[in-house]
């Protein structure tokens, strides 16, 4: 499978800023929005992705296109949201915080992030699994990967991203039903 991408990273490593700014704008919405729905929060999560792209920027000549600069950029971006969630956790920056459905800067999350109503609900429920079955989720059907390319992303073998997914859509489909929606 070609990457899209792959032009765009040459001209990149070449210097070329307009290419680098195509990779950040193709990427920056749905790195925010995986971002958020680990940190909750608006302003970390717009700080990450902003981290994410200098990390990416700084290492594009370590990037050897093995996988899809886009699966390169989710892994450093999970890495970095996984690592600055535990220290703001540990830092108690999550103890005040409502469960995971109040959203700081509302209005300006919505108009960024959520196209519609029913991608809301869904985001919700993915929120009720563990965090390894929420990314991967996420990664399927929200950012629409292969089966392959989440294995990439995650370091997960490619049976347990099955197996995941399966068992994990088999309950998101129950629990869309008692909402009234379709699977």
């Amino acid at each position: 499978m070609i990457d899209p991408d792959n032009e765009l990273v040459r001209q990149a490593r070449l210097g070329s800023q307009d290419a680098w700014t195509q990779l950040y704008e193709r990427y920056r919405r749905p790195l925010a929005s995986m971002v958020y729905s680990i940190l909750r929060d608006y302003w970390e999560s717009e700080d990450l992705v902003q981290d994410t792209f200098v990390k990416a920027f700084c290492n594009l000549s370590t990037f050897n296109g093995d996988s899809a600069f886009s699966t390169w950029l989710i892994r450093i971006a999970l890495n970095t949201a996984q690592n600055r969630y535990q220290y703001l956790h540990t830092r108690g920056h999550y103890a005040d915080l409502p469960e995971r459905d109040e959203r700081a800067c509302e209005s300006n999350i919505e108009d960024t992030y959520i196209s519609d109503e029913t991608v809301g609900i869904v985001e919700d429920l993915f929120n009720d699994f563990d965090p390894e079955r929420a990314e991967i989720l996420r990664l399927r059907f929200i950012q629409e990967h292969g089966y392959e390319e989440i294995a990439s992303t995650l370091n997960m073998p490619l049976g347990t991203v099955k197996t995941h997914l399966h068992r994990s859509k088999k309950v998101l489909c129950e629990r869309l039903q008692v909402l009234g929606l379709h699977c």
